[in-house]
């Protein structure tokens, strides 16, 4: 007891003073202690196993989750990766004499080449790739460090925190009752602790210790078998004397005394009791008293009509550290979980007059992300609706109030420092045969003819549990955002729920690099990976509720989006079973599923997946240009993603609903368009702007009809980028 009392006074009282008593505790130390592994675990620790240190307790496993599958993901653009290259050949006979060149007129010759299994080539280093706002255990005190971000920005600028509280962690001591640890308990405990019963708080913790034990028996991959915390004490012939509990990582002097670390699996014997399993609280006190590590006696006095009185004191055989140790237990799984990011699509387009490219192919393999936090927020979420949420109702759901996101430009990006996902680089190597001519005079010699050609590549994020998270947290019918923010919309503190992405830094390079951006370029050492609704998370849910709940003045005003949003129906009338199409010189089916998520920031919704395939059998048949039908589909509603739009093809008319009604009627309004409007035929403009022009506004001269007609213009690349912009709707000569 003597040397128990020591122990815990050298955890407690300065360290200069704490010298005298710790020589010899150092002494046996040095002697009797192995010196333990400074390094974090290496990949891969299974779910069974453990290994020492941890990282940190709400991501003891670095790389090392139990669920290994991609799974539960939502997919976001990265910056589009633009390269360009060049093909040259020369001509070294003379233009009329040669065999590749075919007379004009005017003494000039077209002298044509074709140039096979051209390369280029790209890296996308992913080393500094973090992931923000849901969580950070790097600049926090760990296994690796004793530096301490300040607990306040912890709960302010990361959702794991917020939810979690910054108290309770093996890496800290058990809190005291000094005025300190009070407002630390009072200010930074989180939500949960705050808001939930005792007993049903004791129960989730109970069932994160049956989940380790099944893992560590081999009934399931549920969670590793963590460190809960630590107890420090002398070891004498192979037993610990002491049993103090403290901070797992100290450091200096007490670095150095010998400590336990004790898994979640110890406490499947040593549970606190259930009230609900007594039938009077008295015995249950008694009980809940005596796994505390007391001694109790139940005394009647007789004077008080025989009633008990409970004694209890200090049980010098009964370890206590289990009770000061149980709130160190997490509610929810601190796992990680697998996403990836990819090149998934490229366009080869030419940059030159008299350019044909064919025959492209990309080689390369996604890497792996490991995603920190999505699986632990997404639990404590779903936790803490249920302090508000009615019994048995769903507390996930479609998201609501979302304004439209801004068309391809990100324009409002949210990101801080965050935990590693320990991506390795992707490099690929893109092959293509270009074809193309140039004009010479008849006798030149000896002459080069050049062109050049612009690569882009799609690089894509997929991220475990965020489409999860943007529910439960914020746009869901049951979203705690939502709870604090009842109306969003006209009369409520906002209009719209902007829907804004994370961000992390990457490094683009390759073969002649232009630029990295989504469409605006940035430098290829300025790009960016993003997840999606991440910064929207860290806009709404943390700021928006901290600062609603702080006093009127402090805090930030969130910002407000668009209103006039629609809700989404899910439901699509195209024809999903038509056979898959290849166009000449257009994105494929999964290439433009990636640019309708592009054109709206990412916000999810549209059907490119389901209906692609319609889109094209139906614009052949009626001799439209497929291509065109396309970008109208993605411009005037990202591709029937109803909720930013119903008007699938942009058909001004009530009557008019749905998929097959909207592209049938947009199929028809070329004809339409020439007996109606003969006048904005022949007269000055081409056929294509004379359509876009009427398509819009209703006649060919008005402003807003020539503005539409250059904006689908300036896009169409986007959509068929080894094609010319058709004369008209009706020129299928490509694709």
């Amino acid at each position: 007891m003597r040397l128990k009392f020591l122990l815990h006074k050298l955890l407690t009282i300065p360290l200069p003073y704490a010298f005298v008593l710790t020589t010899a505790l150092v002494i046996h130390s040095l002697l009797f202690t192995p010196l333990a592994d400074a390094q974090v675990p290496s990949p891969y620790v299974s779910c069974e196993d453990t290994d020492s240190p941890e990282f940190h307790s709400l991501r003891p496993y670095q790389k090392s989750p139990c669920n290994q599958e991609v799974t539960e993901t939502a997919t976001f653009c990265g910056n589009r990766l633009v390269l360009s290259d060049k093909v040259t050949a020369i001509q070294t006979i003379t233009p009329r004499l040669a065999n590749n060149c075919t007379a004009i007129g005017g003494g000039r010759y077209r002298c044509t080449y074709t140039v096979s299994g051209k390369t280029a080539n790209y890296e996308i280093d992913l080393a500094n790739a973090h992931f923000p706002i849901l969580g950070n255990t790097e600049d926090v005190a760990n296994s690796q460090q004793s530096t301490d971000m300040n607990d306040a920005d912890k709960m302010n600028e990361y959702v794991s925190w917020y939810l979690n509280g910054a108290t309770g962690r093996a890496e800290s001591s058990p809190l005291s009752q000094d005025e300190e640890d009070i407002r630390k308990l009072v200010d930074f405990s989180g939500p949960i602790k705050k808001l939930l019963p005792f007993d049903i708080q004791n129960n989730l913790r109970a069932n994160t210790v049956k989940k380790a034990v099944a893992t560590k028996e081999g009934d399931g991959d549920l969670r590793h078998d963590q460190v809960v915390g630590c107890t420090y004490g002398v070891r004498i012939l192979g037993k610990v004397i002491g049993g103090i509990p403290g901070a797992c990582y100290e450091t200096g002097l007490r670095g150095v005394l010998p400590h336990i670390e004790h898994r979640l699996s110890e406490w499947n014997s040593h549970l606190p009791p259930k009230s609900s399993d007594f039938d009077n609280f008295q015995d249950y006190w008694k009980k809940y008293r005596e796994w505390q590590g007391k001694i109790c006696f139940e005394i009647e006095i007789p004077f008080m009509d025989n009633k008990k009185v409970l004694l209890c004191g200090e049980n010098p055989l009964a370890p206590n550290y289990y009770s000061n140790l149980f709130a160190n237990i997490p509610f929810s799984s601190t796992e990680d979980r697998v996403g990836e990011v990819a090149v998934n699509s490229q366009s080869v387009a030419p940059a030159s007059e008299g350019l044909e490219i064919s025959n492209v192919s990309l080689v390369t393999t996604p890497a792996e992300l490991y995603f920190s936090h999505t699986e632990e927020v997404a639990e404590l979420a779903s936790i803490l609706q249920l302090t508000f949420a009615p019994a048995g109702a769903s507390t996930t759901g479609g998201a609501t109030g979302v304004s439209p996101g801004e068309a391809c430009d990100l324009k409002e990006i949210r990101t801080n420092p965050g935990d590693n996902l320990f991506a390795e680089s992707i490099t690929g190597d893109l092959k293509y045969d270009a074809s193309f001519s140039c004009d010479f005079d008849g006798n030149a010699s000896s002459s080069a003819c050049a062109k050049d050609v612009s690569i882009g590549l799609g690089v894509i994020t997929e991220t475990p549990k965020a489409d999860e998270l943007w529910s439960r947290l914020v746009a869901g019918p049951a979203g705690i955002f939502k709870r604090i923010f009842p109306k969003v919309g006209e009369g409520g503190a906002i209009l719209g729920i902007l829907d804004m992405p994370g961000a992390t830094g990457v490094t683009y390079s390759g073969s002649g690099l232009v630029s990295a951006g989504n469409p605006q370029g940035r430098a290829g050492e300025s790009a960016e990976l993003y997840f999606p609704h991440v910064g929207g998370i860290s806009e709404y849910f943390l700021k928006g509720i901290q600062t609603i709940l702080r006093p009127k003045g402090f805090g930030e005003q969130i910002l407000s989006g668009a209103e006039g949003t629609f809700g989404s129906s899910g439901e699509i009338d195209c024809n999903e079973d038509a056979p898959n199409v290849s166009l000449r010189g257009t994105l494929n089916r999964q290439a433009t599923f990636q640019l309708a998520l592009n054109w709206v920031s990412g916000q999810s919704g549209n059907h490119v997946m389901e209906c692609y395939n319609d889109v094209v059998k139906r614009s052949k048949s009626e001799g439209f240009n497929s291509a065109l039908a396309l970008l109208i589909w993605l411009n005037e509603s990202n591709a029937s993603n109803y909720n930013l739009s119903v008007e699938d093809f942009g058909i001004h008319s009530s009557s008019v609903r749905g998929f097959s009604a909207q592209i049938d009627q947009l199929l028809q309004l070329p004809s339409y368009y020439r007996g109606t409007f003969p006048q904005c035929y022949g007269r000055g403009m081409s056929d294509i702007e004379a359509f876009l022009r009427i398509f819009k506004s209703g006649d060919c001269t008005s402003s807003d009809g020539a503005n539409y007609y250059s904006n689908l213009r300036s896009r169409w690349s986007w959509v068929s980028p080894g094609c010319s912009f058709p004369r008209s709707p009706t020129d299928t000569s490509c694709p």
